[in-house]
């Protein structure tokens, strides 16, 4: 009892400016919750609610004291309290108020079953306003989400109801509060940064005076109760960094004044409610970074302004059902990466101006119903990664698309396409004219047709190049394909475990990481499979830290792989070796025994490449970088000889070769006293001098078998 005396003490006495619309009846909120209303009424100014402590045993009496727990003076006992002590309210004079430090300041409500459905009323040090509000049932933070997003610094006054309020009584509510402190309108404010958000509780938001608000950043965020927004005033705001984040219960949007703005990032973020947006002006934007990123419910873009834009990062991401897009002037962007990620629905795409464009990364990633393609210009773009991937219906790239591009970053570009055979060689010849050679070189295209002729010797250029290129079809460098006539030679892939057995005589198995590795099949088709000569002297299969395969040669001193019949390579005849190697040094030898004929020897001397001609040697000053090198034109001496590396030759000296070199061929370690382990990936030896080109694709592939980079 002696309760509900103080929680109504003295709320009848008439106040000046705060009557009934009809003039005649004094204004008392208590009249609010007369017929038994849920909600809650908050008043700092009456000290006799207010408390300390959240046991309400100690009260608060004088200004700079922390307010605990205030009285809710509604009469339904909905009191506010804060058990921790540092996240306490303090109460100020001046006017009378609960200050907040907009960290963790704030007072909790246990809100009843059933929740309030109604109106909200509240006063602060920065403005006053109503709002439509449904609360659910349990803890609510009075003092602002998490005690620190509120609209100001200050509470004078707060009402709930279960149950709206009349527009009278709300703005007579509103005058109370003015009368009692509070400001009464926003419209001096320059920062809304974070007041209302996460407000999820908001329903319906007033028509308040934001003339003089600049930013608004994450003004609104979260507030997806609301289904429409008021027609408020922008005109000075200039950035909106994602004032309607979330906002996803809207499903319209005013034309606000946004002539001043320059930062929309992620302004309408998961707006999924809204299905067309207005023609707003964004003249001034720069920034659209995931602008309306989400906003899947959208069917057709406006045609704004867009020419100050640099970034537009993801700027229509998901936005799935748009059809069509507008010709919008992006001739400033640098930044287009995922900007229309997923519009699943854009049946054409317009020739925007991209020549300023750097970055492409997925721009049109699973843009699936994309059957072709405009020459937009990318002439400055330097990334182009996954930017076509998934574009399912996409059948027609012009010729000439990348003709000047500044990087060669083409990974999954255009993986699941359905690209024409036409298509797919304008890609590839276009990547030729572009002369990259440099930096990443990597493209791959999957589904659709393979190329033709004329897109394989483009790949071959590519290769050439230093490209990685896969496409339909598998057009792709063998070393087998180098043995085109009747070649003698060798081809060993250690990633090929299927090509190796446990056993010399292959009735073992095929080998696992740790197991002895005693048969290696040449796949150049010439027969000349190598095995070990005992178990003590097998080389193990390994796995290095990038998942490659290679055989360790190490421990006896004669470890190693030997052909079972001789190579003749018709004495000073031509020759060349391309293998990977691991850091332990490749080797290869060919006529071991050096008496009946050349014995030439090619492995790595203190990291770097070396030859051995007999009792000649010669070692480059080229490091071993994993790809090693040795070729010897027809009638040679050492002198002749060409060592490299994966991108650089060196030319040997010495003595003239007068013997002929028929002999078994060796892959691995022959004298420990010698030279060191072998990690051995695979080779390529044949009798005869590659062209240029057949030269790089073996270099290129031994190198990715090594998982280096050339």
């Amino acid at each position: 009892m002696q309760m509900r005396n103080l929680a109504f003490r003295g709320l009848r006495l008439p106040r000046l400016g705060a009557m009934r619309s009809g003039g005649a009846v004094p204004f008392s909120i208590a009249d609010f919750f007369a017929s038994s209303e849920q909600g809650a009424w908050y008043g700092p100014s009456d000290l006799s609610t207010l408390f300390q402590d959240s046991a309400g045993t100690t009260p608060v009496t004088t200004a700079g004291q922390p307010v605990g727990r205030m009285l809710d003076k509604s009469g339904r006992a909905n009191h506010a309290v804060q058990a921790t002590a540092a996240a306490r309210p303090t109460y100020q004079t001046g006017p009378a108020r609960a200050t907040l430090d907009k960290v963790d300041d704030r007072l909790l409500v246990t809100v009843p079953t059933g929740g309030f459905t109604g109106t909200m009323v509240l006063g602060t040090d920065q403005g006053t306003a109503s709002y439509g509000v449904n609360i659910p049932a349990g803890p609510y933070d009075i003092g602002g989400r998490y005690g620190q997003y509120f609209p100001g610094t200050a509470i004078v006054g707060q009402v709930i109801r279960d149950g709206a309020l009349s527009a009278g009584d709300a703005a007579a509510t509103e005058a109370y509060f003015v009368e009692e402190g509070a400001t009464a309108s926003y419209g001096a404010v320059t920062d809304f940064s974070n007041f209302w958000r996460d407000w999820s509780e908001l329903t319906s938001f007033p028509l308040i005076d934001t003339s003089s608000g600049t930013d608004f950043d994450y003004a609104w965020r979260g507030c997806y109760g609301l289904t429409s927004f008021p027609l408020i005033d922008t005109s000075a705001g200039t950035n909106f960094f994602q004032a309607w984040r979330g906002c996803y219960g809207l499903t319209s949007f005013p034309l606000i004044d946004t002539s001043s703005a320059t930062n929309f990032y992620r302004a309408w973020f998961g707006c999924y409610g809204l299905t067309s947006f207005p023609l707003i002006d964004t003249s001034a934007g720069t920034n659209f970074f995931q602008a309306w990123r989400g906003c899947y419910g959208l069917t057709s873009f406006p045609l704004i302004d867009t020419s100050a834009v640099t970034n537009f990062s993801a700027a229509w991401f998901r936005c799935s059902s748009l059809t069509s897009f507008p010709l919008i002037d992006t001739s400033a962007g640098t930044n287009f990466r995922s900007a229309w990620y997923n519009c699943s629905s854009l049946t054409s795409f317009p020739l925007i101006d991209t020549s300023s464009g750097t970055d492409f990364r997925s721009a049109w990633y699973n843009c699936s119903s994309l059957t072709s393609f405009p020459l937009i210009d990318t002439s400055a773009g330097t990334t182009f990664r996954q930017a076509w991937f998934n574009c399912s219906s996409l059948t027609t790239i012009p010729a000439g698309l990348f003709d000047n591009i500044k990087g060669g970053d083409f990974n999954d570009a255009f993986a699941n396409t359905a690209l024409t055979q036409t298509s797919i060689d304008n890609i590839l010849v276009s990547l030729v004219a572009s002369g990259i050679a440099a930096g990443t070189r990597v493209f791959d295209q999957s589904g659709g047709s393979a190329p033709s002729a004329t897109g394989e010797a483009a790949i071959d250029t590519l290769r050439s190049r230093g490209w990685t290129v896969t496409v339909t079809g598998g057009y792709s460098f063998s070393p087998a394909d180098l043995f085109t006539g009747s070649e003698t030679g060798v081809v060993y892939d250690v990633s090929d475990l299927s090509s190796m057995n446990t056993e010399p005589d292959q009735s073992g198995s095929v080998p696992a990481v740790g197991d002895v590795v005693r048969f290696i099949a040449d796949k150049s088709g010439n027969g000349n499979h190598a095995q070990s000569p005992s178990l003590s002297a097998s080389p193990v299969l390994r796995q290095d830290g990038n998942g490659n395969y290679y055989l360790e040669f190490a421990g006896a001193e004669d470890d190693a792989l030997v052909t079972q019949s001789n190579i003749n390579v018709s004495g000073n005849s031509a020759r060349e070796y391309i293998g990977g190697s691991g850091p332990g040094g490749p080797v290869l030898t060919l006529n071991i025994e050096g008496d009946i004929g050349e014995r030439w020897t090619v492995r790595e001397d203190n990291g770097n490449v070396r030859v051995e001609i007999a009792g000649s040697a010669y070692v480059s000053g080229l490091s071993s970088d994993g790809v090693v090198g040795a070729r010897l034109p027809d009638g040679g001496t050492l002198g002749d000889h060409v060592l490299s590396n994966g991108t650089t030759d060196q030319n040997a000296s010495g003595s003239n070769i007068v013997n002929t070199g028929i002999g078994p061929l060796y892959i691995g370690q022959i004298a420990e006293s010698t030279w060191g382990n072998a990690e051995f990936y695979g080779c390529t030896f044949i009798d005869k001098l590659l062209t240029a080109q057949q030269r790089s694709d073996a270099r290129q592939y031994y190198a990715e078998k090594r998982g280096v980079v050339l």
